[in-house]
């Protein structure tokens, strides 16, 4: 299985399904099968198959209790004895091959420090692809309306922005670059379906701006975005009747954390700094959907913001006051702090780590990198429990073991929909949780995903190529080469037996039919182990 970069356009497809709900029923399936198939029923291929694949994935997952993967007890770090191919998982949007290689090359240090630095990789195919085929990822706001209306809600400019992502998720050699892109856009969360076209101007300028640069220019960038001045209504914020959305989730959701230290009249003090920041609202002038200040509409009065004095007469500068003292606060160190090592490390950080990295923000002025280097430490990575991949994870690992050539995207964003993550389409402002807890009830979705993926059932613009697993012949080298393509060489012992004894052939046949690959494929997909990073 290769990796290949297809070289078709993306093609209108149907429309985003509403957002599926956690709930246990698959849960409940997943225990029921694994209770009352024996695994000699295993061999039984086709009797089983015909079950559909959730059967047969529920035997696979068979080796840890229901319970257990609901309750987090799960890890599968048990058997990653390679660190550096622990550091692939956990900071790319999956491993594959390539990665894998060029990190036992690098080393632990090396590859981590490479990732850091994406200017310096050749990610020029992603790039020629993106400009090719999105185009209106470069537009201006005015380009952007003029090509959807005046509602400007979705569209052609919406599926773009969420097919470039996923793209660059599943193909862009820039990956830790992407997860933190991901994380940002998650940590300043804005609903797509309440400002249409302008999320393509704030993910370009806020998040694939600023994601490995520092937290102070990421906040200033965010709190002058115009999407995010629409959606917290802090564009229609005037002296007169001062709006408290933004002020509140900037100090709730994006520095201070809700236990930060702040009152409700730093909250009245802070939406009055933010008075007067205006979007361009006129669709016939080419300033439209861009920022600007307002200073008639400004509270220019005496502040005073977490006992710090804000002077009569600031104008624009109090809010990029405010952002500074917020910034530089220890709450929002510790919660930054807190909020990327959970997201890179572990769920459950220790004190001692999260008071390190906080540490390294105060020192370096919110430096991400030297943060980011601070939370995988050898030391801390090798220790630390896998963590469970959200579907949009899912759906670009699976996408990068598989070398799928994708050419439209409509049916990958249905399958999220199904797993309950459409992206930018969350309504609250914080973004989509990263907890286990709140993804684990919707396994069917994931294995039907894994079964359409390897049997090539997702629409005729979505390939996988199983030659190399066809040519192999044998049980055991075909299950190798899986092994290799989705695990690196790690799959667990248990899983590998179980898909080796999915292959062996049936009756007299000398070779291994392509059909019974591609079911093992998807069985490997599936498993209990994949669903972890």
């Amino acid at each position: 299985m290769k990796l290949p970069c297809s070289e078709h356009s993306p093609t209108t497809a149907e429309p985003l399904q509403p957002v599926c709900k956690p709930d246990t029923q698959s849960k409940t399936l997943s225990r029921t099968l694994a209770q009352t198939r024996s695994r000699s029923n295993l061999n039984s291929r086709r009797a089983l198959f015909a079950t559909g694949l959730f059967a047969a994935a529920a035997l696979l997952n068979e080796e840890t209790p229901a319970s257990a993967q609901s309750a987090g007890g799960y890890d599968p770090t048990v058997s990653w004895k390679n660190a550096s191919l622990r550091l692939v998982r956990r900071i790319t949007l999956g491993l594959d091959a390539e990665e894998a290689a060029l990190a036992k090359k690098l080393g632990y240090s090396g590859y981590l420090d490479y990732q850091l630095k994406p200017a310096g990789i050749d990610d020029d195919a992603a790039d020629s692809y993106i400009a090719l085929n999105y185009p209106t990822l470069t537009m201006t706001p005015k380009q952007l309306i003029d090509i959807e209306g005046t509602m400007g809600k979705g569209g052609t400019v919406n599926r773009e922005l969420i097919d470039a992502t996923l793209f660059r998720s599943a193909f862009s050699k820039r990956q830790l670059y992407q997860r933190m892109v991901e994380f940002w856009n998650d940590h300043f969360n804005i609903d797509i379906h309440k400002v249409g076209v302008l999320k393509t101007g704030d993910d370009l300028s806020v998040a694939r701006t600023h994601a490995l640069g520092t937290f102070p220019e990421l906040l200033l960038a965010s709190a002058m975005s115009p999407a995010m001045l629409l959606s917290l209504d802090n564009a229609h914020s005037a002296k007169a009747h001062p709006n408290q959305n933004y002020a509140r989730e900037l100090m709730e959701l994006h520095t201070l954390s809700v236990n930060g230290g702040y009152t409700q009249q730093d909250v009245v003090e802070v939406a009055r700094c933010f008075t007067g920041w205006r979007v361009h609202s006129d669709s016939t002038k080419p300033e439209y959907g861009t920022f600007y200040f307002d200073a008639k509409n400004h509270d220019n009065g005496k502040k005073n913001v977490l006992g710090t004095p804000i002077p009569e007469n600031g104008g624009v500068n109090d809010g990029i006051l405010v952002l500074k003292l917020l910034a530089k606060n220890q709450n929002t160190a510790k919660f930054i702090s807190t909020k990327m090592t959970k997201w890179l490390l572990s769920s459950a950080p220790t004190v001692a780590t999260i008071d390190a990295v906080s540490k390294v923000y105060l020192n370096t002025a919110g430096d991400i990198p030297s943060m980011i280097r601070e939370i995988l430490k050898q030391s801390n990575l090798v220790k630390a429990p896998a963590k469970y991949k959200r579907p949009s994870h899912l759906v670009s690992s699976s996408i990068r073991a598989t070398g799928a050539a994708i050419s439209d995207w409509g049916s990958i964003r249905n399958s999220l929909s199904n797993m309950g993550q459409s992206l930018f389409n969350w309504a609250p402002p914080n973004g989509y949780p990263d907890a286990m807890p709140f993804w684990a009830g919707l396994v069917l979705p994931r294995w039907d995903f894994a079964a359409k993926l390897a049997q090539n059932a997702l629409g005729a613009k979505i390939h996988v190529d199983v030659t190399a697993l066809v040519n192999a012949k044998t049980p055991d080298k075909i299950a190798q080469l899986i092994d290799e393509a989705l695990f690196a060489g790690e799959m667990p012992p248990k899983t590998l037996a179980d898909v080796k004894a999915w292959l062996k052939p049936e009756k007299t046949s000398v070779s291994v039919s392509e059909g019974t690959i591609r079911e093992a494929v998807a069985l490997a997909l599936s498993s209990l182990n994949f669903q972890w990073y």
